[in-house]
């Protein structure tokens, strides 16, 4: 047996335009077919930094570009070995954008929500730890 933990590495973008959180909702994994939103996240490959991942993927799921943002590490997440260590971005559009491209085998909606009028309610976001970044986030 390893005397060490593994885990798997993402970027997280929190991706804002003045009081507007932009999020992702994908495609049910269970078989209870739940449409949850959540932020945009993504692996980091091995070759790859985070900032680089994070550019990358914010580009490949919504074709926004790296031009039109500027994002600062917020923080990083992880609950317990073995589980993915999230890095958490805060990421600020320069202008709102209402028209995205996503990839629909992945993806199946990207909407902007007022973070006034977000749920309180974790059953909808894709983890419960999404609702505690939004609620720390826009106090």
């Amino acid at each position: 047996m390893n005397s060490y933990v593994t885990c798997k590495v993402s970027t997280n973008a929190i991706i804002t335009f003045g009081d507007s959180l932009l999020l992702v909702q994908i495609w049910p994994s269970n078989k209870k077919n739940e449409w949850k939103w959540g932020f945009a996240w993504w692996k980091v490959d091995k070759w790859e930094s985070f900032h680089d991942c994070l550019k990358r993927e914010i580009k490949e799921e919504t074709w926004i570009k790296h031009t039109e943002y500027s994002f600062e590490k917020k923080g990083i997440l992880q609950n317990k070995p073995n589980q993915t260590c999230k890095h958490i971005y805060f990421v600020k559009l320069k202008y709102k954008i209402e028209k995205f491209s996503y990839n629909t085998e992945e993806i199946s909606d990207v909407k902007w929500f007022n973070v006034k009028t977000l749920p309180n309610n974790t059953n909808f976001y894709r983890s419960s730890w999404v609702y505690e970044i939004i609620k720390s986030t826009f106090k």
